[in-house]
């Protein structure tokens, strides 16, 4: 188990036809378990290219991710492929449940594939579900759900695995803002009962504020570390 994520040194960069394109510059931050954090920014200004290297779903150019005493750039594809499967649960905007599958089965598809006993893996998917309010809804399919509904699968998705780190990319995107709300409640009910670390990207000011720490990044820098942030900041 990981308390923290350290980054030294992060460095991301894109090649165009011409010109390499710098979206992240030499970043050194720790981001600790105990803490709820909001990662802000306008868009293109590099907060969902971070945490897709602190998710491991990608790779940067130079420097390095650490969780805990483990660099994670010492991993080949299958390894970061078992590391993300046992220590980090993803969230994302638009959810990305496989429409063919029931609510139930879209929470179980991370074991699809790997050894593990079914049954297992189904308790705890309803357990899961019952605990996010979807226990009338094991077997329904995403367009029969509404998009709170969707969300909570998804969240049940990331979760099932015992993650030590939940990571949300915009995840109330598609949310009106009641259900963005109730969302940023349950992330917090979620962090105090599972102990898991969240670190969430968002345009929403209000739920960045309501978090532990906001880091605001501005053309891949890091610009603020703190919880006075302006509206500014997300234009």
């Amino acid at each position: 188990m990981a308390d923290h994520i350290q980054l030294i040194g992060i460095k991301k960069l894109y090649a165009g036809e011409h010109v390499e394109t710098a979206a992240l510059h030499e970043i050194h931050r720790t981001f600790r378990r105990d803490e709820f954090t909001a990662i802000i920014g306008s868009s293109g200004s590099g907060k969902s290219t971070l945490l897709s290297l602190v998710g491991t779903l990608d790779q940067p150019s130079s420097g390095r991710v650490l969780y805990g005493d483990l660099d994670t750039s010492k991993l080949n594809a299958n390894q970061l492929a078992d590391f993300r499967f046992e220590r980090i649960g993803l969230v994302f905007q638009h959810f990305h449940l496989l429409p063919a599958l029931t609510a139930i089965e879209n929470v179980m598809s991370p074991f699809f594939g790997r050894r593990r006993r079914a049954l297992d893996h189904r308790a705890k998917a309803k357990r899961l579900l019952d605990r996010l309010g979807l226990a009338g809804k094991y077997h329904s399919l995403p367009s029969q759900l509404s998009g709170g509904e969707q969300q909570r699968v998804a969240i049940a998705r990331a979760l099932v695995n015992d993650p030590d780190w939940l990571l949300a990319d915009e995840p109330t995107g598609n949310l009106d803002s009641r259900n963005a709300e109730l969302f940023y409640e349950l992330l917090q009910e979620l962090k105090r009962e599972l102990g898991c670390g969240i670190i969430l990207v968002t345009h929403d000011l209000q739920l960045a504020r309501k978090a532990d720490r906001i880091i605001e990044i501005k053309d891949g820098l890091i610009v603020g570390d703190s919880s006075q942030v302006t509206d500014e900041s997300l234009c």
